[in-house]
């Protein structure tokens, strides 16, 4: 089994690879996102330069696609920010690849790696054994009827 693993960081590695990550995107974007951001936010990111794709392909098919958003924290440190994850077998997709983009993203000056995700999510992401719990995250819809004077 070939493999090789393909960064995209601008517009034109973007249309270059668009068929690869975008469907990936996509199936991420209406299953796991509940209106945070959508999959053309995420296409947006990535032509701006403010989010890295990364596509594994093996033998021609794509098996692993993430995204990253870049931001710097107030205290000056770079941050990634896993957006999105999808594939065959994520799980030994996501084990086989994380060490080269763990290694990009440091070669990049990338100091943390954080992702906001769902139980399960984060239960794939613990399997590699260097993630770990810090904050939990909750949301509360504001709607016009929640609004008073």
């Amino acid at each position: 089994m070939t493999g090789h693993l393909i960064f995209i960081h601008d517009a034109a590695g973007l249309r270059q690879h668009e068929s690869q990550v975008m469907p990936l995107v996509r199936r991420c974007v209406e299953r796991a996102v509940h209106g945070e951001f959508t999959a053309e936010n995420v296409r947006e990111e990535i032509e701006a330069g403010r989010a890295v794709a990364f596509c594994a392909e093996e033998d021609g098919a794509v098996v692993l696609a993430s995204v990253v958003l870049l931001y710097l924290w107030p205290s000056g440190k770079l941050c990634a920010e896993l957006e999105a994850i999808g594939g065959r077998d994520l799980s030994k997709n996501w084990k086989r690849y994380k060490p080269q983009i763990l290694a990009f993203l440091r070669a990049a000056g990338v100091d943390a790696f954080v992702a906001q995700c769902s139980p399960g999510m984060e239960r794939l992401l613990g399997m590699t054994g260097d993630w770990k719990p810090l904050y939990r995250v909750v949301q509360c819809e504001l709607g016009e009827s929640d609004v008073h004077d």
